[in-house]
């Protein structure tokens, strides 16, 4: 399996490749203001909820800043979710 680890990763850079040259710009730009409301979810509020949580559940701070941290992220799956 390791020896095929580098040719899996050559055909994820090219299906991200191909799913960058789909988008269109200026399609993307009539829809800049949902963008920039769900990015901003995603980034700042979506962690402050997961922190919120975490501590409420009686973990350290850290425990809860780390993981908070970890989910203000947005994965290549929402990628192919905006391409369809």
């Amino acid at each position: 399996m390791e020896k095929l680890q580098p040719l899996r990763d050559f055909f994820i850079v090219l299906f991200f490749v191909q799913l960058g040259m789909q988008l269109r710009i200026q399609e993307a730009l009539s829809y800049r203001y949902i963008i920039i409301v769900l990015t901003a979810f995603v980034i700042f509020i979506k962690p402050v909820i997961a922190f919120r949580t975490i501590k409420r559940l009686k973990y350290s701070d850290k425990s809860a800043f780390k993981a908070g941290v970890s989910l203000g992220q947005m994965s290549e799956f929402s990628l192919i979710l905006i391409s369809l």
